[in-house]
């Protein structure tokens, strides 16, 4: 009987100085250098619509003046993440009696799509996003809302994301996501964090400044080399326009060869150098991949 009561005693103290021990987020954002210096006390998940690049090798180039490797595509994961597939975070739901599409999970959905991710609980999240471009930083921070909206205040995003790591030169793997259910749990839903159409309405009427935060569009005769088209953005009254392009670095960069096919018609026609979206606020030397990317018709390379 003492010899249990020592063991129960014994777990407890290990469990309350695992506890104390246990890492602190610094911020909302967290840099690479933090993460490779706690990546054992945090669960990393990379959150991409492109789950194909999680196990593709990354692709570089060389510098010819300065002979360093240069970031072209983005592949590989930080070895011993997670994989969210971004297609699954947003889901169609029923309003009003209505099919509405790229809605917040239900809150039981949303908690089965992370532990069927791995995600588990107590432990802080790191989520990861490519980092080449503005939607995919949009990626994580969706990721991000929805795992607060569900309680869960241990989350962090990753500032430059998988293309601001590959640029420093670290580590990375193409191995499969393991495969390992996790027991994550949304412990609440946190209403003031949501805002519905009715909410909108009203903050209007009351004369509340409201702020578009929608990324940048360009002329879609532009996109579409050259066919006129209208593409002007419906706007809610008295939102006031917040530009994405305001909210991350942007560096110029070695122009790549220009791609053959109808994707040519995104790359920019000036002879001006491309530019890429490094992440939330980081540089990170990386050549965009919109013109790889032919579902995704937007001119985001100037």
């Amino acid at each position: 009987m003492k010899l249990l009561k020592h063991w129960l005693l014994a777990m407890g103290l290990s469990s309350l100085i695992g506890s104390a021990l246990a890492v602190d987020l610094p911020g909302a954002v967290v840099s690479a250098d933090w993460l490779s210096k706690n990546i054992s006390e945090v669960q990393v998940v990379e959150v991409r619509s492109d789950i194909a690049s999680f196990t593709k090798a990354p692709e570089f180039t060389t510098d010819k003046k300065t002979n360093k490797k240069v970031l072209v595509e983005v592949g590989g994961h930080i070895p011993d993440s997670l994989l969210l597939d971004f297609k699954k975070v947003r889901a169609e739901r029923l309003v009003d009696g209505k099919k509405v599409k790229y809605l917040i999970p239900e809150k039981a959905d949303f908690q089965a799509l992370m532990q069927s991710v791995g995600v588990v609980a107590g432990k802080p999240i790191v989520l990861v996003p490519v980092g080449q471009d503005i939607s995919d930083i949009d990626e994580a921070l969706r990721a991000y809302w929805q795992l607060k909206v569900y309680g869960e205040d241990k989350v962090a995003v990753l500032d430059g994301g998988i293309a601001g790591w590959l640029a420093d030169g670290r580590e990375f793997s193409v191995a499969a996501s393991k495969k390992s259910a996790g027991d994550w749990i949304a412990t609440a839903y946190r209403a003031e964090l949501v805002a519905s159409s009715e909410d909108v309405a009203k903050a209007v009427k009351a004369g509340v400044q409201l702020i578009d935060s929608r990324q940048p569009r360009v002329p879609m005769e532009q996109q579409l080399g050259g066919v006129a088209f209208s593409s002007h953005l419906a706007a809610i009254p008295t939102g006031a326009a917040r530009s994405w392009s305001r909210s991350f670095n942007r560096l110029p960069l070695p122009r790549p060869r220009r791609p053959n096919g109808s994707c040519a018609a995104t790359w920019p026609r000036s002879s001006a150098s491309p530019r890429a979206w490094a992440g939330t606020s980081r540089s990170a030397t990386t050549i965009p991949s919109c013109c790889r990317r032919r579902s995704q018709m937007t001119n985001r390379c100037s």
